[in-house]
């Protein structure tokens, strides 16, 4: 459960950015159909949502998901570094 630590993390690092692109995708997609069936102010409101979610969503999840990644390289290094220095 505890072996290859470092190796699940980047694993989970993969998943949390499809999850995200996705999630993020089809949340802008509601916020559009949600625009269309509004009216006034609430139709720009869900649009604008929209569009943050369409770009925005994608650039954090892609960040967010390197900062995962990354941390589970350090831990693979680390890992190895330890094996290397106990032979």
């Amino acid at each position: 459960m505890f072996e290859n630590i470092g190796g699940k993390i980047k694993k989970l690092a993969r998943v949390w950015l499809w999850l995200g692109l996705i999630g993020f995708f089809g949340l802008a997609m509601i916020m559009f159909i949600s625009s269309s069936d509004a009216y006034g102010a609430e139709e720009d409101f869900y649009s604008t949502l929209g569009y943050i979610f369409l770009l925005g969503g994608p650039i954090y999840t892609y960040m967010s998901s390197l900062l995962i990644y990354g941390f589970g390289q350090l831990i693979e290094n680390s890992d190895n570094i330890i094996k290397q220095s106990e032979k």
